[in-house]
Order: C-alpha cells, then sequence, then structure tokens
C-alpha cells in the first residue's frame, strides 16, 4: 500500500529538450541532448554565487535607461540562467519587456519570441529584431549573438534609448572586444561608441564541496591515494602560503564521497568577473590594443575571474583542482616553468630525470 501511494503522489511535468547530432565515421554518430527547462524556477541575482559588490554593479545597471550588458561564457555556463534573473529583478518596474530567443529556457512572464523560419544567409534575431522597432520596448534581450547582422541590430537598440542584454561565446569579458570585432564584424567605432557597451560579464559554473564530507588538508594527505593530485595541490599550497595567504579554511575534494553527494561534490556556483566599461576602456577597444587594456585594467582594480574562484576556494567552497579544470590561469605553472623541463625526460622505475640533447647538439 505504501509503495501505490508513493507511486500515486509522483508528479509528473512536460520537459524540452534540444538535441544535436553529428554523424560519425563506421556509419556512427553523436547526440547531444540539453535539457532547456530544467529549472522549474528563476533564481534570483542573490541565488546565483556573485558577490554582494558584484550583484550591486549589476543591479545599478538594470535600473539605468539605455546600454548594452553582454554575458560571455562556454556551452553550460549559466548565461541564460543569468539573463533569466536580470529580467526576474527587472518586473514590476513600468517598463515594456521583450525577449528573442532559440530555444526559450525560461518562462520570464514577459512577452517572448522564439527565433524560427530563418531563411538562408540570414540572420533571425535581425528580422525579429526590425519587428520589434514598433512596438515600444524598453527593455529587449535576443538570447545569442551569432552573426554579423544579428549584433548591429543589437547595437543599434542599445544605442537608441533601449537597455539590451545578450550573450556571446568566447573566454574573457576582455575577449568580446575581439570577437565582436573580428568574427562578428562589428566596427571599432561602434563598439567603442560613448554609453552604448556598459557592462560585459565572462562567468563559468563550477561544482560545490559537498559541506558533509569536504577534507581538511591534513585529511586529504591522509588518504594517501592520486600522487599527482597531490602533488599539484601541495604545490599550490606552498605558492599561496609564501604570498602571505591564509590557507587554514581551504577545504579539498573527497574523491571517496558520501551517500549526500557524487565524488564529494554536489550542485554548482557561478564564478565571474565584471568589467564596467568607461572611456578608456573605450581607448584601447579603438586602439585594439588588448594587452595594455589588461594591464590598465588591472590597475584601475578590475577583479578577474580568477580573484572571485580564489575567494571561493578560501572559503572552502570549491576545491582547487576542481575550479583549475573550469578557471584558466588557477594552478598553472607560467611558460618559463614549462620551458626549464621541455627537453627532460623521466626513466621509468622512477629513476633519475636525464636531459635530452641539448638543441646546439643537435644542430
Amino acid at each position: 500500500m505504501v509503495q501505490d501511494s508513493q507511486a500515486r503522489e509522483t508528479k509528473k511535468r512536460e520537459t524540452r529538450w534540444r538535441a544535436a547530432y553529428a554523424p560519425c565515421k563506421d556509419d556512427g554518430g553523436k547526440c547531444v541532448l540539453r535539457w532547456l527547462n530544467k529549472e522549474e524556477t528563476i533564481p534570483s541575482l542573490d541565488e546565483l554565487g556573485l558577490t554582494h559588490g558584484q550583484i550591486e554593479a549589476l543591479k545599478a545597471f538594470l535600473h539605468s535607461p539605455s546600454g548594452a550588458c553582454i554575458i560571455a561564457g562556454q556551452v553550460g555556463s549559466g548565461k541564460s540562467t543569468l539573463l533569466a534573473s536580470c529580467f526576474e529583478a527587472m518586473k514590476g518596474t513600468g517598463r515594456a519587456m521583450h525577449s528573442l530567443e532559440d530555444p526559450i529556457e525560461f518562462d520570464l512572464g514577459v512577452p517572448q519570441t522564439l527565433v524560427i523560419n530563418r531563411e538562408k544567409d540570414e540572420d533571425g534575431f535581425f528580422t525579429y529584431a526590425k519587428a520589434l522597432l514598433r512596438m515600444d520596448i524598453d527593455i529587449e534581450m535576443h538570447g545569442e549573438f551569432r552573426e554579423h547582422k544579428g549584433a548591429m541590430s543589437g547595437c543599434r537598440k542599445a544605442e537608441t534609448g533601449q537597455l539590451f542584454f545578450t550573450t556571446i561565446h568566447t573566454s574573457s569579458a576582455i575577449g568580446i572586444a575581439h570577437t565582436l570585432n573580428q568574427q562578428m564584424h562589428v566596427p571599432l567605432a561602434v563598439i567603442a561608441a560613448p554609453n552604448l557597451m556598459k557592462v560585459w560579464i565572462y562567468q563559468t559554473l563550477v561544482r560545490v564541496l559537498c559541506p558533509h564530507c569536504k577534507q581538511t588538508w591534513e585529511q586529504r594527505l591522509a588518504k594517501g591515494n592520486a600522487p599527482d593530485e597531490l602533488a599539484r595541490l601541495t604545490q599550490w599550497r606552498l605558492e599561496e602560503e609564501e604570498t602571505g595567504h591564509d590557507v587554514s579554511t581551504v577545504r579539498y575534494r573527497n574523491p571517496d564521497g558520501c551517500e549526500h553527494c557524487v565524488e564529494g561534490e554536489r550542485g554548482r556556483t557561478a564564478v565571474a568577473e565584471i568589467l564596467l566599461l568607461d572611456d578608456e576602456d573605450r581607448e584601447f577597444i579603438l586602439k585594439e590594443d588588448y594587452l595594455g587594456w589588461r594591464k590598465a585594467l588591472k590597475e584601475k582594480g578590475f577583479k578577474p575571474i580568477t580573484d572571485h574562484a580564489k575567494l571561493k576556494i578560501y572559503r572552502g567552497e570549491m576545491d582547487i583542482l576542481t575550479a583549475a579544470s573550469r578557471i584558466d590561469g588557477l594552478n598553472q605553472p607560467d611558460a618559463s616553468t614549462w620551458y626549464d623541463h621541455i627537453l627532460s625526460e623521466q626513466k621509468e622505475q622512477g629513476d633519475e630525470t636525464t636531459a635530452t640533447q641539448s638543441p646546439a647538439d643537435i644542430v
């Protein structure tokens, strides 16, 4: 009777999936499924994993009258969720809102248009964006910048008095400028136009340590397995101690896990960097001086995504090696360290390292 009762109480709901297929050799193929409406509710900005300062900077933009916010990241990095949270925060403000999406992932509670039936050599977002020009929209979102026409139409919306949101695939906030210009052929003069681009965000999702079985440094050492992993963890810990960081609160993944998690981790959290563009930034974009721009941002106090990641690592929320697998620049030696060993090889059975011939000897 208990089993029958439990079966009757099981809830069913409609699910939507996106399928991608690629043919492979030997008459095979690869299919990837993405669950579009996995989340039944839209999380608030406070629930995503952003810092208080990041949220306040984002909210300040949400209350501005115009300008563009572009969210960058890889596939599955939470870009659509962040967009949905922004729209949720702006509802009820008396401003007309509309989104163009392909596919629609969240019920935003505002007019949403599915971009379909794109003509040959035509960007569907560009086509639908033209139709919205007569709709008196205050806040508009395009699910993604994909091509030149769509990107130009989004820039036009942000320049003519609308608050505009979109996403793009690139590997840093600074990289948005290069992607727009070199890949989507948006002129530098447009990207650097005064008050057009206001907020650029790059984020990824990192698995969170299980609070029930995460380990201290002493417990991690006692496990004694995965020597390569322990060597990397030890090296990172020593480097952080040498730079004056308190690593006593750092925690590590338990490879064995427990009944509450999978291999020591459960759930994911956002790790992000937020770039608030000003006229100095626009000058660097016009000159295409991205290396100089990175240096100037550091001097200005810009916090890269590695800083946000380390903040969560010091709090014991994420494992350093898990974070390093998602965030470039964490727990990675610089080029000089690699070059020191690039012509050496290790004998089998753990013998001494023997150097190969030098380039001069080879010549």
